[in-house]
């Protein structure tokens, strides 16, 4: 059994000792979050969101019936999904065989941070693209919906100041 202190910055003389078992789960935690070679929130938070893209995928193509808004929906996907196979090649260390920003760095002859700076900007760029496409869709969709006239009404309380 390990044995752990636990210091306090206030009162030194306070400190604890208590035994600590080591944990099984972390330990396989901490093998699988080693092997990953890229960001650890894509680990963790990026099947959870996958599946609820894929979820919101077939959704909106049950829900979308012409060819041009299921070609948008397609498109909009494959602009996210771009977008974090770049974050992951981002997060990656700069000798590491999958890391493209190194090699296109090495190539064409340009620095590490130009080549960073970019890939960044083209990510977030596209992030942007698909999220724009996916929201002009689901207006399109929602004119669509509301029959020939879509109307919006503001009405001013007078009670605001």
């Amino acid at each position: 059994m390990k044995l752990e202190k636990l210091n306090s910055t206030r009162y030194p003389e306070r400190a604890l000792t208590i035994p600590v078992a080591p944990n099984p789960y972390a330990i396989w935690l901490g093998r699988v979050q080693e092997m990953f070679p890229s960001y650890e929130w894509q680990l963790v938070a990026l099947p959870v969101l996958a599946a609820a893209g894929l979820f919101m995928l077939f959704f909106l193509w049950r829900e979308f019936n012409t060819r041009w808004e299921r070609f948008l929906l397609l498109g909009s996907a494959a602009l996210m999904a771009l977008a974090v196979g770049l974050d992951f090649i981002e997060g990656l260390a700069f000798n590491h065989p999958l890391n493209v920003g190194a090699w296109f760095g090495s190539t064409f002859n340009f620095t590490i941070y130009s080549v960073k700076h970019f890939s960044k900007s083209l990510e977030e760029f596209l992030e942007m693209v698909a999220m724009s496409v996916l929201l002009m869709l689901f207006l399109h969709h929602l004119i669509y919906l509301s029959g020939p006239r879509l109307t919006l009404h503001f009405f001013n309380d007078p009670a605001e100041p």
